[in-house]
């Protein structure tokens, strides 16, 4: 009897990449192939309104946003720095 083959290690991001979809959460994580299961319904419905809601609160500012990869500060431009007093 044969023995079953052990798939190939992923360390890289292209070979990440390449997986094909699962299902599962899939990540390299300080070189290490992390899977866990993906977030189901429930979850996603709460996600989705957390969004929402500090999108809706930020909305006014202008100096902080919230992405899909979480909060964002607008670059300034080195005049604008210098306006304040700051190099």
């Amino acid at each position: 009897m044969a023995m079953p083959r052990t798939p190939a290690p992923i360390t890289t991001i292209e070979e990440l990449l390449d997986l094909p979809e699962d299902g599962l959460r899939h990540e390299l994580l300080d070189g290490v192939h992390v899977v866990t299961p993906g977030p189901e319904l429930p979850h996603q419905g709460i996600v989705g309104r957390l969004y929402l809601a500090l999108a809706g609160a930020l909305a006014q500012r202008d100096d902080l946003s919230v992405t899909h990869h979480g909060f964002t500060r607008p670059r300034r431009e080195t005049s604008d720095l210098s306006a304040r007093g700051r190099r």
